[in-house]
């Protein structure tokens, strides 16, 4: 009864692990754009200054399990057997993160005159300006539907005097849905992977559970 009291806090904290995130929600952003902590830090051992009394220390069962449970580095380690099936599901969410591609470019010419006679000549001098530019964004929902949008449009103005100026604006909007009606048709099948994944960290989850029963079997029997 004991070791399935304490299990019952390991579980829920392995539940918050296992838990994901689609591309809609906001932690979506602050989970796949925060930097990564690379630096590891010492701590001293936790809740042992808890048992202490009059300078001794006295521990029951339970209070000395607590103690393992906290401060036991294989503990720990089991916990990151977890991290591998877990961004393995957030990997299966990534084929339905939309993509958004943009392009621009500027491009500015001028030309002069060849002849030496236009040589002093400021109206045969030719400039002109180009600036294309173009947005499209994807995104392919778990039915199938796979929907894009793009947007494109140019500028460009030449002059070839100071009285002669021309100005050009360009746009072009076009959206396309595509619809499969055999292959990878449907919400159930698309999912596969996902529901793959999410059966995978069961299993890592129900690994972990008997990999630290034994560990606390083991402190058991050493108290």
């Amino acid at each position: 009864m004991l070791s399935r009291t304490l299990f019952t806090g390991i579980l829920l904290t392995a539940g918050a692990f296992a838990q994901t995130t689609s591309f809609p929600k906001p932690s979506y952003f602050r989970e796949t754009f925060q930097s990564a902590r690379t630096t590891v830090e010492l701590k001293d051992p936790v809740k042992l200054k808890d048992f202490v009394a009059g300078g001794k220390l006295e521990l029951s069962l339970k209070q000395y399990l607590e103690l393992v449970m906290a401060n036991n580095t294989d503990v720990q380690i089991q916990f990151l057997t977890l991290e591998v099936p877990r961004n393995n599901i957030q990997a299966a969410f990534g084929v339905w993160d939309p993509t958004t591609t943009t392009r621009f470019t500027t491009t500015r010419s001028t030309s002069l005159p060849t002849s030496p006679l236009d040589t002093n000549n400021v109206n045969a001098i030719l400039k002109s300006l180009n600036q294309p530019y173009s947005l499209s964004y994807q995104q392919t929902l778990d039915t199938g539907t796979q929907y894009t949008a793009q947007f494109s449009g140019a500028k460009a103005s030449s002059s070839g005097s100071r009285s002669s100026y021309i100005k050009q604006l360009t746009a072009n909007l076009a959206f396309q849905v595509n619809q499969p009606l055999l292959r990878n048709r449907g919400r159930y099948v698309n999912r596969i992977p996902l529901m793959a994944a999410q059966s995978n960290l069961k299993v890592s989850e129900f690994t972990l559970r008997d990999r630290l029963l034994t560990l606390i079997n083991t402190a058991e029997a050493a108290y």
